[in-house]
């Protein structure tokens, strides 16, 4: 059914859902790093035929409305990472999703893995896992139904799990969707996603050549550099659905990690960063320094650029670069232009607050 309700935010409801009191209860610096600029941020300004916002009616969350999330504390600060198959480890390093997902959230948390096939116990999982109601997808084999899947899931969650996370090969399902990359549940804190559809062995598997074009920034690459894009892919899926469970609903204001997509073309399309508004609320659970967070994530990109993190290095870096120099500019400025809109700023007036500095200088 197509959402004939939803439209995109104007910037003032942007503005709004960034947080009323953000003068007030920020710094200048962090208020640098909220600031939707331009260069960093794209604001959703239409909505395709065919994308999450066409068919979902999807409210958002502004930073006022963030008040009942799940907060890690110093006793409940693990994600548990519930492997259900072998098969997994034969396509992505779980290492390297833990050393991801450390420096995505914050070194407050911890990560640990399980893999209930191969430890104490295997010989009742199994038989549970095969218990999994299940149905065939012509494309993509076997279908695990999620709600089977949370009874298995919900076990492992003990008093110093944040949150439970289940990782599958196989594609999986439930209702009246046909597929779903995954599903979490905010109040209990456990989630499922699948890494089916994310194959690049799959004779089908990319919807639009454009898709992997775009996603790795180099046309000219050719099949073999697939297997990045199944690593960011997961990446991506992993990120989304445990920053569900810190409490953030879908984001309607700008391209950020936080969409929700209906497609694996539209997947693809969202970034691995959160948006001012989302990073604002992570901010809020989370307690972190914005700075030192955008620190680790640079020195991930770095260590694994060679598995075409690029672009995300970039990225980042480019965002450091941008508030430190920015960091020079009086107070005053800062909010004058806050307050007129970061999204509005042109290049004349950048200029001239620069010039004023260095002529004191």
């Amino acid at each position: 059914m197509v959402n004939a309700a939803f439209s995109p935010k104007s910037k003032k409801t942007r503005k709004v859902a960034l947080g009323k009191q953000i003068l007030n209860e920020e710094s200048s610096k962090e208020i640098l790093y909220f600031s939707p600029d331009k260069v960093s941020f794209s604001a959703i300004r239409s909505i395709k035929p065919g994308t999450w916002l066409h068919y979902k009616n999807d409210r958002g969350q502004s930073y006022g409305a963030y008040k009942k999330y799940n907060k890690v504390t110093k006793k409940k600060k693990t994600i548990y990472i519930i492997v259900l198959e072998k098969k997994v480890e034969e396509f992505l390093s779980l290492e390297l999703l833990s050393k991801y997902i450390r420096a995505y959230y914050s070194t407050k948390i911890k990560v640990s893995i399980i893999k209930p096939y191969a430890m104490k116990g295997k010989v009742k999982y199994k038989r549970e896992f095969k218990e999994i109601k299940r149905r065939n997808n012509y494309e993509y084999g076997n279908q695990l139904y999620i709600p089977d899947i949370f009874k298995i899931i919900k076990k492992y969650k003990t008093d110093n799990a944040y949150c439970c996370i289940g990782v599958t090969m196989n594609d999986i399902y439930s209702g009246e969707w046909a597929f779903l990359f995954g599903k979490a549940s905010l109040k209990n804190r456990y989630g499922v996603f699948s890494f089916c559809r994310y194959r690049t062995d799959l004779e089908n598997e990319i919807e639009e050549e454009d898709s992997f074009n775009e996603f790795i920034g180099h046309p000219e690459r050719e099949k073999e550099d697939r297997s990045f894009l199944f690593l960011k892919r997961s990446l991506r899926v992993c990120i989304h659905e445990i920053g569900h469970m810190f409490g953030l609903k879908h984001c309607i204001y700008y391209r950020c990690i936080m969409n929700g997509s209906m497609s694996l073309y539209e997947s693809d399309q969202r970034p691995v960063t959160l948006c001012p508004i989302c990073l604002r609320k992570l901010k809020k659970n989370m307690k972190f320094d914005i700075e030192k967070r955008y620190r680790r994530l640079y020195e991930f990109y770095s260590e694994y650029e060679h598995l075409h993190f690029g672009r995300e290095k970039q990225w980042v870096g480019d965002r450091l670069k941008l508030v430190k120099r920015r960091e020079k500019w009086p107070k005053e400025a800062i909010e004058y232009l806050f307050k007129k809109g970061f999204e509005s700023i042109t290049q004349p007036e950048i200029e001239e607050i620069e010039a004023s500095i260095n002529e004191k200088k």
